[in-house]
């Protein structure tokens, strides 16, 4: 059967359009010219949009340099992309989900099918993506992150919503702590409501496979959008960027718990530079707080990278405090204002004994640019001595606010 487009939001929702092979007739063109083969009344339409084609097992698109672009389960498409049963193509005002099952490839109603498999020292060959498998009640789209532990997806729900599910990878579900700490840490942050924080929306389990369906955020992450820029961020950007993580953070002192992983990559900003703080895998209540549902992490390293983590998040992952969050929000200023992490992964390695033994650069060698007063800011918020550390994140909040 021929793959066919079929209008979810737009002019006559639920009209379908079929694409033939092109050695029959050529590639499909959509947009709002009269010439097209799938034409469109949607005046944010380019008159010749993008084209399909499909060369008898493949459907492809490609965008003709339209003005609002074409954008595959989210994110604008550049060159030719393969399209997927279930994936949703937005031109203009429209969008049209894929109806493509081909042959000799049966529908899929579980994730485990198509995550990467491992085992101990051997990696097998996979399957290259689970566009429009269906999972716990999700329809999953495309990838946004791979880490060694979690996949997530952009995916939506039984009521068309777009969300974010992160499921466990494979190997990582044979520790018993790391699916505890990714259960309860989930279970614990849906407890939490907060405009800077990304909303958890369901925790569980399917096919063996733990998962989070959370709030999808229409942006990136802080450390690709510095890397992407190569240049550090204005002073002012960069402040308001730590001054709406702090205010998160209060939030989350205020509830009794502390993050431990407060890093560049579990930062997410939207367009207009709203910040989202994400990842609760090392959620955990604060000390004295009540903790009969949410895991204790007794192995160290409870964070994706040393070169942000607070000494003694190395050394003692247990026992720390909001002040461990209060270092991590100072590391991310230093970041935005040098493009660089405050220290080496190699300087921490995971070893107490390097923990308390690394130097931290001062930031205006690096970004003459600094303020005298940012710095000393930045310094105390990452202090090795927890008493000369900010107590509260509204105490860092504070003296920002003097800047």
């Amino acid at each position: 059967m021929n793959p066919r487009l079929v209008v979810e939001i737009g002019d006559s929702p639920g009209t379908q359009f079929e694409i033939p092979p092109v050695d029959e007739t050529g590639p499909t063109i959509l947009g709002r010219s009269s010439i097209c083969a799938i034409r469109l009344p949607d005046p944010k339409l380019s008159r010749q949009h993008c084209r399909f084609t499909f060369d008898g097992e493949r459907l492809l698109v490609e965008d003709l340099n339209s003005k609002n672009g074409t954008q595959v389960n989210g994110p604008l498409i550049q060159g030719i992309t393969e399209l997927h049963d279930g994936d949703r193509v937005e031109v203009g005002s429209s969008l049209l989900v894929v109806r493509h099952r081909r042959a000799g490839v049966a529908p899929q109603d579980t994730i485990t099918a198509a995550l990467p498999l491992e085992t101990a020292g051997e990696k097998l060959e996979a399957p290259q993506a689970v566009e429009g498998v269906q999972y716990a009640g999700y329809w999953l789209g495309q990838k946004i992150y791979e880490g060694t532990t979690c996949i997530i997806y952009r995916a939506r729900d039984q009521e068309q919503r777009d969300v974010a599910v992160k499921v466990l990878r494979p190997g990582a579900c044979s520790s018993e702590e790391l699916v505890a700490r990714f259960l309860r840490g989930g279970k614990a942050a849906m407890r939490l409501r907060h405009p800077h924080l990304v909303r958890v929306l369901e925790v569980g389990e399917s096919g063996g496979v733990p998962f989070q369906a959370m709030e999808y955020v229409d942006g990136s992450s802080l450390r690709h959008l510095v890397e992407q820029r190569r240049k550090a961020l204005e002073l002012p950007q960069a402040i308001a960027v730590v001054r709406q993580m702090l205010v998160a953070l209060q939030y989350l002192y205020e509830q009794g718990f502390v993050m431990r992983n407060v890093q560049p990559g579990n930062v997410l900003l939207t367009g207009k530079f709203e910040v989202r703080l994400a990842d609760y895998d090392s959620l955990k209540p604060l000390p004295g707080a009540e903790q009969e549902e949410v895991t204790q992490i007794t192995a160290m390293g409870p964070f994706d990278d040393s070169s942000f983590a607070a000494p003694e998040v190395i050394t003692r992952p247990v026992v720390v405090d909001q002040r461990c969050d209060i270092f991590g929000a100072g590391a991310c200023l230093y970041f935005m204002l040098t493009t660089s992490a405050p220290f080496t992964e190699a300087e921490g390695a995971l070893s107490p004994y390097r923990a308390f033994r690394r130097t931290l650069r001062d930031a205006r060698e690096l970004n003459p640019q600094v303020p005298a007063r940012v710095w000393e800011i930045m310094a105390k918020a990452m202090s090795d001595y927890l008493d000369r550390r900010y107590r509260t994140p509204q105490e860092m909040l504070a003296d920002l606010e003097e800047v």
